[in-house]
């Protein structure tokens, strides 16, 4: 989901970001148009490679923000920790939990195929950008999780459109990465995010494709100082259950930094 998210964010931010550069991929995700897709985004969006804010930071793993202890009692026997050890700070910097349900399935589609697949608890904390400033951090993470007007969604999708078309004509980008921005236009507008009080400087929970996703998980992303970062949270039970935990999970991640 974080790539979906990514992929997103860069096709959105094509036009309005050409200048702006200091990111670099970390870990790769087995799949190379995909790991130069998130890195692109990560470029596009003036991220630093280490920010202030400590979870924005080299030297700690990215896992060392997660309270073993508190996840595994929201996580049934078996869970196991997938964490990238050694990623420079960005989308691609990630660590998590996961466990398959041993009866319980979800459906996916894929393509014309409809399916169903085990349905998988999942903890995860990755999506860490850092900027150069806390007021440009602030900026992006407005504009980047609020929820769309119809009005709102429609103007950004034909900006999407004109924006990519005047990039590939001169030859910023190419016809493939073209192709690939406008194929998720059709997700502009879609995500949900209601404010969270009394957590980090700013924070939201809600969905990127509340009509993708599982009924029972959302994310969790927390602004504090220069940096923000993303909790995926779903524990199969209800979505009011999952933000209850990624709260709780949140603060302990913040907790590391004081």
């Amino acid at each position: 989901m974080r790539t979906c998210i990514a992929l997103l964010t860069f096709c959105l931010l094509l036009t309005a970001c050409g200048g702006d550069t200091g990111a670099t991929a970390g870990e790769s995700t087995g799949s190379a148009p995909l790991d130069k897709a998130i890195a692109d985004a990560e470029t596009a969006l003036g991220t630093t490679s280490s920010g202030n804010f400590c979870l924005g930071q080299e030297g700690k793993s990215v896992c060392d923000f997660l309270d073993d202890d508190l996840i595994m009692s929201y996580l049934p026997a078996g869970a196991e920790k997938n964490g990238y050890q050694d990623t420079k700070r960005g989308m691609l910097s990630s660590c998590g939990y996961s466990v398959e349900h041993p009866t319980k399935t979800v459906p996916l589609k894929v393509g014309s195929m409809n399916m169903n697949v085990p349905a998988t608890y999942t903890v995860a904390l990755s999506g860490i950008n850092s900027y150069d400033s806390a007021k440009k951090a602030r900026s992006r993470f407005q504009a980047g999780y609020r929820t769309m007007t119809a009005e709102e969604a429609a103007q950004t999708r034909k900006q999407l459109e004109e924006g990519i078309d005047a990039k590939l004509a001169k030859g910023e980008i190419t016809a493939e990465q073209a192709k690939m921005a406008k194929s998720f236009g059709g997700a502009v507008g879609k995500a949900n995010y209601v404010a969270v009080s009394g957590l980090g400087d700013m924070a939201v929970w809600g969905n990127a494709l509340p009509d993708k996703e599982p009924e029972t998980m959302g994310s969790l992303i927390v602004l504090s100082g220069d940096t923000y970062f993303s909790l995926e949270v779903d524990l199969l039970e209800s979505r009011a259950h999952s933000k209850e935990a990624a709260i709780k999970i949140a603060r302990a991640a913040l907790a590391v930094c004081d």
